[in-house]
């Protein structure tokens, strides 16, 4: 993952600190403005995920092509080779 995302999950956790100002309560009762802001990260956060997802689907049909499909009882050595060991596919 791109270190731009990892920084705006980070940047963007900040529940306890800035719940007084997403919802403030002048918005009563609606909370128009937090109620969008809270939408809208979750909306990112699936776009994000079905990103990634789709990355690594398409990483794992390059294996597939480059290497042939991996035995089901297959163990690759990632101890060694990390995600590199021939046979091994991520996990969805």
């Amino acid at each position: 993952m791109s270190p731009g995302i990892q920084t705006t999950g980070q940047v963007l956790t900040f529940d306890s600190v800035a719940s007084g100002y997403l919802y403030p309560k002048t918005d009563s009762p609606l909370y128009t403005k937090g109620n969008a802001i809270c939408t809208s990260l979750s909306a990112w956060g699936a776009l994000v995920t079905l990103v990634y997802q789709l990355m690594l689907i398409r990483e794992n049909r390059k294996r597939d092509t480059r290497e042939g499909k991996p035995a089901e009882d297959l163990q690759p050595d990632t101890s060694t080779y990390a995600d590199d060991a021939p046979g091994f596919r991520y996990q969805l």
